[in-house]
């Protein structure tokens, strides 16, 4: 009896959560529902380097590191640190960046972002609020990356994956390298089922 009634509150909740917003999104609305209702825990802290442009191709194969590498002289602008892509919908709740060592020096601003992209690199939202230079962040202590607090703007879909960016500005060029590890809390989708039931 308890569970039944559980499960009429939150259908109850989703259904005025949708109605009472007028034209809210679906997406929206399914996800503070069930965040609120039943949030799940999970912590990333493994992934793989991508340095430049990432390619479907080269997914296969690649190795799982729980150090991120950054070099400002590798010939790209760009450099990804790509965590596992979730198996279901997934919130990005808290980041956490740990730089182990730097050593070199680079002219220009290396600055560092939380973006979801698409599986062939496409940028689709940027988790973080601004951005950090690695260049000047101290090293041997955890630092926390501030976060878009919009739900939509923290959701990771199937087929989309999560990546640490840095940016090597106006050009790649010097010899600094960072080594960094990371840590993200993710909450999972939790599947419900709420049967209608009707007479």
């Amino acid at each position: 009896m308890k569970a039944r009634n559980f499960a009429l509150i939150l259908f109850g909740a989703v259904l005025m959560l949708i109605m009472g917003s007028g034209q809210a999104p679906i997406r929206t609305a399914q996800a503070a529902a069930v965040q609120a209702a039943m949030p799940g825990i999970e912590y990333w802290r493994t992934g793989y380097t991508v340095e430049g442009a990432l390619m479907g191709s080269s997914l296969p194969g690649r190795v799982i590191d729980p150090v991120a590498s950054f070099r400002s002289y590798r010939g790209v602008s760009d450099i990804y640190y790509y965590l596992a892509a979730p198996a279901g919908v997934t919130w990005v709740k808290a980041a956490h960046i740990y730089l182990l060592d730097r050593t070199g020096t680079f002219s220009g601003t290396a600055n560092l972002t939380l973006e979801i992209r698409t599986m062939g690199g496409s940028l689709h939202q940027q988790v973080s609020i601004g951005s950090i230079d690695i260049q000047i962040l101290p090293t041997g202590s955890w630092h926390a990356l501030a976060l878009d607090k919009e739900i939509d703007h923290q959701q990771i879909d199937p087929g989309e994956l999560l990546a640490f960016h840095v940016s090597f500005q106006p050009e790649p060029a010097g010899d600094l390298t960072v080594h960094s590890i990371f840590d993200v809390m993710v909450s999972p989708y939790l599947h419900i089922f709420v049967p209608l039931i009707t007479h």
